[in-house]
């Protein structure tokens, strides 16, 4: 395959990452962070397309979102989700895909990878939205958080989930590109 043909071809699996990022960001369970499958568009477009288109995928989806289009979980989208609890974590996707992305692509055993590409995918949102969580209580909403609090409310309800995401997103990936490449040849 030319670059042009792969060029394009990353460019609309990073549209489609996006969107299925997109998507699962309305798939929610509400509560103060709420649960949605952000995060397994996240390990997708990661795993799938590697660090630079990964991360390019997950810019796509801040920067629409951002800009207005409801592209967020419970269908927000505007500049003003920065003063949301959340944004934290929607900060790091493109970080945490480009680290997803980078493990991926090591010479690491299939096992290694899985385990190292979820927990430092995991620990980048995580810990772009527990800071975000004490910014947010301390400075827009004027009562601020512990970090223990932080921590209680902004990872220990999605971690195991979270696990399960990354590991699902590896399992579909790993299956996804041979067939598309195939394809195009």
């Amino acid at each position: 395959m030319d670059n042009r043909k792969k060029h394009t071809l990353s460019l609309g699996l990073s549209a489609l990452c996006a969107a299925i990022t997109a998507a699962g960001a309305q798939i929610t369970i509400p509560i103060f962070v709420p649960i949605t499958l952000q995060v397994f568009g996240v390990f997708l477009a990661g795993y799938i397309l590697g660090p630079k288109w990964g991360a390019f995928s997950m810019l796509i989806y801040l920067i629409t979102g951002l800009a207005g289009l409801p592209v967020f979980a419970n269908a927000q989208g505007s500049i003003s989700v920065i003063f949301l609890p959340t944004f934290g974590y929607l900060l790091a996707f493109p970080i945490s895909a480009f680290a997803i992305g980078a493990i991926s692509k090591t010479r690491f055993c299939n096992g290694i990878k899985i385990i190292l590409s979820i927990s430092l995918g995991i620990v980048i949102i995580y810990t772009f939205g527990v800071i975000w969580l004490l910014v947010w209580s301390k400075y827009i909403v004027h009562k601020p958080m512990s970090l223990i609090v932080a921590i209680s409310v902004g990872v220990f309800p999605f971690i195991i989930i979270d696990i399960f995401k990354g590991i699902a997103a590896y399992y579909i990936a790993k299956s996804i590109p041979k067939r598309i490449f195939a394809k195009l040849k």
